[in-house]
């Protein structure tokens, strides 16, 4: 874990993050062309750089991206009156979702072009309250501990400017060569025929090419995480 660092330059860096999301495209999914030729840090990076979409539920939960490096990804979050739960304290999903993107990017970052992630398990320690008007700002740094061919694992703590620590999970997560932005040839070497209601996403992709087969994956998956609109 990095050393304590002030509020006040944790604040100037997020200023210097923000300044660069927003004069990029904003939240969103990134299209296939976008991704294309990219490795999962490389992707990370762009998104840092504000050069393509940051997650949408980065907005939603106030959080944002830091730092992002080889195993590595650091986000920072601004808890508020938003996330608080009855007793007035931040709710537990927010720790956990601040957790599970710095421990699922931390992945991303390993992944070769043509490989992806999905979390298969997570789990969450919560060790101490944050309260947000005596903690305005908290980072969560994710590390990788194993990054194989089928699995990969890592952990993540939440801490204070003050080095506090406030909440740690570790996560397994499934690697797979099929998963993320497929070239049209891993489309054509799966196997199953393309639904109905896919050929016109398919076609606006991969103009020209035979609709006979398509990615195992759900419609729902293709068209909002495989094939983007």
């Amino acid at each position: 874990m990095s050393q304590p660092s002030s509020l006040d330059s944790w604040l100037a860096d997020e200023a210097s993050v923000r300044s660069r999301l927003d004069v990029g495209p904003g939240p969103g999914v990134a299209s296939p062309g976008q991704l294309a030729g990219k490795t999962g840090l490389q992707a990370m990076q762009a998104m840092l750089q504000g050069e393509i979409p940051y997650a949408s539920i980065a907005r939603t939960l106030d959080f944002m991206l830091m730092e992002v490096g080889p195993g590595l990804a650091v986000f920072q979050g601004s808890p508020g009156p938003g996330h608080l739960n009855p007793m007035g304290t931040i709710h537990g999903g927010w720790y956990a979702t601040l957790l599970d993107s710095a421990l699922g990017c931390a992945v991303h970052t390993m992944m070769p072009v043509g490989r992806a992630y999905t979390t298969a398990e997570l789990g969450v320690n919560l060790v101490r309250a944050i309260q947000p008007h005596k903690t305005p700002r908290v980072r969560a740094e994710g590390k990788v501990i194993h990054c194989g061919r089928q699995l990969a694992t890592a952990e993540a703590r939440i801490v204070g400017p003050d080095g506090t620590l406030y909440a740690h999970a570790t996560t397994t997560g499934a690697t797979n060569e099929k998963c993320g932005v497929p070239s049209h040839q891993n489309l054509m070497a799966i196997g199953t025929r393309i639904h109905r209601s896919h050929r016109p996403t398919f076609q606006r992709h991969w103009p020209g090419r035979p609709l006979d087969r398509t990615c195992r994956t759900c419609a729902t998956t293709l068209l909002t995480g495989i094939i983007a609109p």
